[in-house]
């Protein structure tokens, strides 16, 4: 319950890199780099900028979405994508911006930005925190796709969540799933997955 958590005054940083790993397809570690920033501001932004950002874009304290910059990424892309705030992490991310008046969504203890390399250390401390075994980031990835697609999972459901993943189809199959894969013309989308 959020509310309980309000009233004990909890670091919400932690229980955030939880959800964000649990609820959306999971990153490497952009959300290093991911700015708090208003709906109205986001539409005015130049294009240099957004394809060289990672935002959480929110109206009124309501977060609405991620925006991933195409250069920002491990692997670039032709566009910036955006992956919609849904849900527990929506109803989570909506305290966090009412309290959080930084530029930055995750700080250090002296509310600096942070680099990858600590982002990194906080997932696996965060989880540790919640799950009593620290993950790496390159886990969860592995761990959403090993449970996510079974005998059966079609490669379009592969190809979309490779693109919410910022990963090639060849990685998720090669590297991230111990399961077959089967070739399908159908095409699925994860319902969080946006492409501006």
């Amino acid at each position: 319950n959020f509310d309980i958590i309000i009233e004990k005054n909890v670091n919400f940083q932690p229980l955030v890199i939880v959800a964000l790993y649990s609820y959306l397809p999971p990153r490497r570690s952009e959300y290093a780099d991911a700015e708090i920033i208003g709906w109205d501001t986001f539409k005015r932004l130049s294009s240099d900028v957004l394809d060289n950002s990672v935002f959480l874009v929110h109206r009124n304290n309501e977060p609405l979405f991620f925006s991933y910059g195409s250069n920002v990424v491990k692997s670039p892309t032709k566009i910036n994508v955006q992956v919609n705030i849904d849900g527990v992490l929506k109803k989570l991310l909506t305290y966090v911006l009412k309290s959080n008046t930084g530029k930055y969504l995750f700080t250090d203890n002296q509310n600096r930005k942070i680099n990858s390399n600590y982002f990194g250390k906080l997932v696996a401390r965060s989880f540790k925190k919640y799950h009593k075994s620290p993950i790496s980031i390159n886990d969860l990835r592995k761990i959403y796709v090993s449970r996510n697609y079974d005998k059966e999972v079609k490669y379009t459901d592969i190809e979309a969540d490779a693109k919410a993943m910022n990963h090639s189809v060849n990685t998720a199959m090669k590297v991230y799933s111990k399961k077959p894969i089967q070739k399908s013309k159908a095409l699925k989308k994860p319902s969080s997955f946006k492409i501006n």
